[in-house]
């Protein structure tokens, strides 16, 4: 399985003695850090980096099966929701900024990322964290909105939840229960319920989450 924190990528394994890639100083609080990761259907673990101050000095990076970690995009900004095909040959991302748009890249067998292209711009707020479905739809928690959208493969709005935070962060599909984690930072309206976890009926059940390794 694949490990995370918030200046490192590793193997969970401790049999492999895999030295951390660094990919900030502790020491530099406007040094790029982790955010989103995800697993992909071939076992590697996928994850990408933000900065504050805003600027494009984060990535995109893999860690793949040996415990080799390979950087895959460079000039991320807020490098959040990353989800992947069932047959792991495309690849949906969302750098927040400033683009605010889900992309989609074709995912080569040995991680190689090409054939960049515009699934869809996501207007009226920050998309964040993301999830597909079994019809390979995407749902995106959209910060500042308090929504959560559908969106087909090919871009299409298909679906807004309403949620009752400002900012929606991340969400995640157990069979067709949706479930949405929102954020308290720099909310004052003390009927905002940021900080909440909430749930959804969704109209189709999620993938099983992939597993990290062989």
């Amino acid at each position: 399985m694949g490990c995370r924190d918030r200046s490192e990528l590793h193997p969970a394994a401790p049999e492999r003695h895999h030295q951390p890639d660094r990919t900030d100083s502790a020491n530099q609080r406007d040094s790029p850090y982790l955010n989103d990761g995800t697993c992909d259907p071939s076992g590697r673990f996928w994850a990408g980096t933000q900065c504050v101050p805003r600027r494009d000095d984060g990535a995109l990076y893999s860690l793949e099966t040996n415990g080799t970690i390979f950087k895959r995009l460079s000039g991320v900004t807020v490098s959040n929701g990353i989800s992947f095909t069932a047959d792991g040959r495309t690849m949906f991302y969302i750098d927040t900024l400033p683009h605010h748009a889900i992309e989609r890249f074709t995912v080569a067998p040995d991680g190689a990322l090409s054939n960049r292209s515009l699934v869809t711009d996501v207007s009226g707020g920050n998309p964040d964290g993301m999830t597909i479905d079994d019809d390979s739809c995407l749902w995106v928690a959209v910060w500042d909105a308090a929504e959560v959208r559908r969106y087909s493969p090919h871009g299409e709005l298909l679906t807004t939840i309403k949620v009752p935070a400002r900012r929606p962060t991340a969400v995640a599909l157990a069979g067709t229960t949706l479930i949405i984690t929102t954020a308290s930072v720099g909310i004052t309206d003390p009927d905002d319920l940021g900080g909440h976890l909430f749930a959804a009926t969704a109209p189709v059940a999620g993938p099983a989450a992939s597993t990290w390794g062989p």
